[in-house]
């Protein structure tokens, strides 16, 4: 597909999951709720940051190389976007659960961290 189709998705995806995001965090009681409506938070919380992150990081990319579209710059912004994501949802659901203490937000940093160094070593 082409980079404005993909940015068109991911804009749809992105404005669908900030309206139930929205929905969950205006109707819900975190105390009371069910673990479905905890999951579609957190899930919702994913795909939100997810899309902002790509539109942040691809129209920065774009930015700093002198206002150059390169299809690549879309596909790593997707990637990394999601990995931070990740790290975020990941550390505030383990919050939730009571689990998040320094040396697991470490570990946890480190493994996605990690993820990331594979792909730049890959294609190279």
């Amino acid at each position: 597909m082409k980079s404005k189709k993909i940015l068109f998705f991911i804009f749809s995806i992105t404005l669908l999951s900030t309206g139930l995001w929205v929905v969950l965090l205006c109707n819900q009681d975190p105390n009371i709720s069910s673990n479905i409506v905890k999951i579609l938070f957190f899930v919702s919380s994913y795909i939100l940051l997810s899309g902002l992150l790509t539109f942040g990081l691809y129209y920065l990319r774009i930015h700093l190389s002198n206002k150059e579209i390169i299809y690549s710059h879309l596909i790593t912004s997707i990637r990394q976007s999601m990995l931070i994501s990740l790290i975020i949802v990941g550390l505030l659901t383990m919050s939730a659960l009571n689990l998040l203490n320094v040396w697991q937000a470490i570990m946890l940093i480190a493994a996605i961290s990690m993820i990331e160094l594979f792909f730049k070593t890959k294609g190279k």
